[in-house]
């Protein structure tokens, strides 16, 4: 199935809006109630609103055959990586937790050189990685208080990127016909 910039244009908007308040809303819902419920509250509204989306704009299957294996690939980035963000959140500020998420090109590339036998991060892609992470800090130096549990936090998020990371790699190394929407929705309602 072909995709056009016209369709893929509204998802990745979206999908930008949710990725750069998410550090944001984990903090202020993790304030509220129990990391843990966070975490399933999250997953159950993003379902249904996956869903109403597969169905409007027909997107195919939400199971068809052989996704179950990709979809516990993906499992593993979704629900242990954002359980243990949530975690984090609990030590550190989400300027800290979006800091370290900014380590994500340079933990794929290193996946990607472990695992999958891809050469590793050309210099250009550690330079404009670094370059990113120091930008990062420069913006977010204000917000981020190094704290007492500021290492137990940072690990917390730090296995967080490892784990959604290697859930990308996974995925990407599986042979799937599944879009991206579908992919995240049914891996959701697992």
């Amino acid at each position: 199935m072909k995709r056009t910039i016209k369709s893929v244009a509204p998802i990745y908007i979206l999908l930008i809006l949710v990725n750069s308040l998410t550090p944001l809303a984990i903090v202020v819902s993790s304030e509220a109630i129990d990391p843990r419920y966070s975490v399933f509250l999250r997953i159950v509204l993003a379902a249904v609103l996956g869903l109403l989306i597969i169905k409007i704009f027909r997107m195919g299957s939400i199971f068809p055959s052989g996704s179950f294996r990709v979809y516990c690939y993906s499992l593993i980035g979704m629900y242990l990586g954002l359980s243990l963000t949530y975690l984090s959140s609990q030590y550190i500020p989400s300027g800290l937790i979006a800091l370290i998420f900014g380590l994500s090109p340079i933990v794929s590339g290193l996946i990607a050189s472990c695992f999958h036998g891809n050469p590793g991060l050309e210099k250009s892609k550690w330079f404009a990685s670094i370059g990113a992470l120091i930008g990062l800090f420069v913006i977010l130096s204000e917000e981020i208080y190094i704290g007492s549990t500021a290492p137990v936090g940072c690990l917390l998020a730090l296995g967080a990127v490892f784990l959604t990371c290697f859930s990308s790699h996974l995925i990407k190394e599986s042979e799937h016909s599944l879009s991206p929407m579908v992919l995240t929705v049914g891996s959701m309602l697992l």
